[in-house]
């Protein structure tokens, strides 16, 4: 035996220091690439993911190491989800899964520019003025709107790029609202309004008020008819206006004047982000470190029960994010449902004089702030969830029936985490047999509205018979362009937020 052969026999085998996720969690061996083999083959590639530490690094003895808490909720549902499916073949989780996807993006580049027709935009922002929460407002700005868009119709030439923006984004909600109230006039969606503020927002490019309310009047718009990463993108570009213009820093915030309303577009601005990070699982895009303003509660806009839910689940993200919490422990898990269950209790008993629609939200905030809390625990906190999604789905009902539901990315993305749950708490038996064939069928009442979800609505009723659950055939259901009195479908309306301040000129 030559002395090469004999080294190489005795060397020591090298140990990947890496495993995927899935391969750790059902402690298999795991080729150590992205995606790895066992993924490949067990056609669960789209899930495959290594953790940025495979291991703690060894310290030194006088210097230990605190315990890292921070956690994803909906990744351990991914990743529970993907052992279910491993035992199910033809079941993959991509057919599951929810499909995020670029609508608008696509489509505004295909939008042609249309003509300066003056009775169609003036009769759009009249639709805008007219809205009847414009006028019980005491945030509004109308007058300022009204003399920004007098201008645009007389001198166009004299409005910025990011004024411009801002008028189009009206326009572009107004022109939703319009095809909301009659759809029959316009059969396909309009994007054009949208594509122009867009367009308009990147000539500017740099920060300002204008463009900053031009964002937020369009994440509304791009949440009903657009998908998670047009949202976010738009989320984005408003934290950076939020970040250069300084209005989240206490000492920057109190140079504007109090016409600039920086308080106001803040705690706008932070709704959403809040809003779109907690049913997507990630964090916000204007970080709460980074905040050192608290927004305000805008209780003439919004009921106490919503702004409540809002600045809960806000908490709840940023603990979960934080290295430093437990938010898994058993004294913090008490603590928040005992600070939930009070607010939800007074919401349901009518303590508080709020519209039923209004109180239908705020209770799918808790449920939803419930998954998000109990979703790491599984499957220990199964009880839980199961009570949670039956909660959802029932809600979603009552919701339906006041003909406010409208199938749309937020919704899809809250009805594919409980249809992912439901698979795994009726895996786990949780749930009785006649139980768990209504909540299914409640489930596909709202999936099979949706166009867009399709291919994963077949797949889950291909879970469900796997599962031993008889769900009813599909129904096709007419999808409206919009509700039926012309609200958007979620919890919070452009228009009641609508204020420009009028210091960038």
């Amino acid at each position: 035996m030559s002395p090469s052969t004999a080294s190489s026999s005795t060397a020591p085998l090298k140990r990947r220091s890496k495993a995927c996720e899935s391969c750790r969690v059902r402690r298999t061996k795991c080729s150590g690439e992205v995606p790895c083999t066992a993924c490949v083959s067990n056609g669960i590639s789209a899930t495959c993911q290594i953790r940025a530490k495979a291991r703690p690094s060894r310290a030194l003895p006088e210097k230990i190491k605190k315990p890292s808490y921070s956690i994803n909720s909906l990744g351990t549902i991914d990743v529970n989800l993907a052992i279910w499916c491993i035992s199910h073949p033809d079941i993959p989780l991509e057919s599951l899964a929810f499909r995020d996807h670029d609508r608008l993006e696509l489509l505004s580049a295909f939008a042609p520019p249309i003509p300066q027709d003056k009775r169609f935009e003036d009769d759009l922002m009249a639709t805008f003025l007219d809205r009847v929460e414009f006028h019980d407002l005491e945030y509004a700005d109308k007058p300022q709107l009204v003399a920004l868009y007098t201008r645009y119709r007389a001198l166009p030439r004299s409005l910025t790029e990011d004024q411009l923006a801002l008028v189009y984004a009206a326009l572009c909600t107004a022109r939703a609202l319009q095809i909301q109230a009659h759809p029959e006039d316009c059969p396909t969606e309009d994007v054009t309004y949208y594509a122009m503020a867009c367009e308009q927002i990147r000539k500017w490019n740099r920060p300002s008020n204008y463009a900053c309310w031009a964002l937020f009047c369009l994440t509304p718009y791009v949440q009903a008819y657009g998908g998670a990463s047009d949202s976010r993108r738009l989320l984005e570009q408003m934290a950076r206006n939020i970040r250069d213009l300084g209005i989240h820093r206490k000492a920057t915030a109190t140079l504007y004047g109090s016409g600039d309303m920086v308080d106001v577009l803040l705690s706008a601005c932070a709704y959403l982000d809040i809003f779109t990070a907690g049913l997507l699982g990630l964090p916000p895009a204007l970080p709460f470190n980074e905040i050192d303003v608290r927004p305000i509660l805008l209780e003439s806009v919004f009921p106490p029960c919503m702004c409540r839910a809002v600045y809960l689940e806000a908490q709840l993200l940023e603990d979960q994010a934080n290295p430093s919490i437990d938010t898994t422990s058993r004294e913090y898990i008490s603590e928040r449902e005992a600070e939930w269950n009070e607010e939800v209790r007074l919401l349901r008993l009518g303590v508080r004089d709020v519209p039923n629609v209004r109180v239908l939200w705020a209770d799918l905030r808790y449920n939803w702030m419930r998954i998000l809390l109990y979703a790491p625990l599984f499957p220990a906190s199964c009880p839980q969830i199961a009570r949670t999604i039956s909660q959802v789905l029932h809600v979603y009902a009552e919701v339906d029936e006041l003909g406010q539901y409208t199938a749309c990315w937020p919704q899809l993305r809250q009805l594919s985490a409980v249809a992912h749950l439901l698979i795994l708490v009726s895996d786990k038996g949780e749930l009785h047999k006649k139980e768990a064939t209504k909540l299914w069928d409640m489930l596909f009442d709202f999936l099979d509205r949706d166009s867009h979800a399709v291919e994963m609505t077949a797949a889950l009723r291909r879970a469900a018979i796997a599962l031993g659950i008889e769900p009813r055939p599909h129904q096709s259901v007419v999808n409206l362009v919009g509700p039926i009195d012309g609200q958007f479908p979620f919890d919070f309306d452009p228009l009641s937020w609508f204020t420009i301040g009028d210091g960038d000129a």
